[in-house]
């Protein structure tokens, strides 16, 4: 401290993990909980606050939308495994993408514009992208602006494993 300062800046690098963490402890025991996100027939109660940390749920919930002022938000044409994934990773910061559900949480994401997650499911489908899978990925890169680097690598994967490729179940199914 400087001699005569009138003032000491502090910055606890643990405060926004402990909030986060407090949080995630009152969503559990189902306290404070303002809102409710509706998802294929589920309800997730959850914060006001913590969905307006997303550029999506901030535009809804403060915006002339109905749900800006609705104790409920309804959500259609979203998985709900994969709702509860990243609201989730929300609440913690972490999340579990596993093959079998990267596609549902990667189209979830992308509707939710939530770029993070969808980041991570590109690099987990890029890291794992072989012959045998290459043709779905074609298939899902094909189907989103966002992922022209994937649809790149996974047409070279195509063409140099060609005679791999069309073996599997992918091109045996066009």
């Amino acid at each position: 401290m400087e001699e005569g300062s009138c003032y000491v800046d502090i910055k606890n690098k643990a405060h926004g993990r402990k909030l986060l963490a407090e949080l995630a402890s009152q969503r559990k025991n189902g306290e404070f909980l303002d809102v409710v996100v509706q998802v294929e027939g589920r309800d997730f109660p959850c914060h006001r606050a913590v969905l307006a940390s997303t550029t999506y749920f901030k535009t809804m919930l403060s915006s002339n939308f109905t749900e800006s002022t609705t104790k409920a938000v309804q959500l259609h044409g979203i998985d709900s495994s994969s709702f509860s994934k990243i609201l989730d990773f929300l609440y913690t910061g972490e999340i579990r993408i596993r093959k079998d559900d990267v596609q549902d949480v990667l189209q979830t994401a992308h509707m939710l514009r939530f770029d993070t997650i969808l980041q991570y499911c590109k690099k987990f489908i890029q890291d794992n992208l072989c012959p045998n899978n290459c043709l779905g990925v074609l298939r899902l890169a094909h189907m989103y602006d966002d992922l022209s680097d994937l649809k790149k690598s996974a047409r070279t994967m195509t063409v140099s494993n060609f005679s791999d490729a069309t073996q599997d179940e992918e091109f045996l199914s066009l």
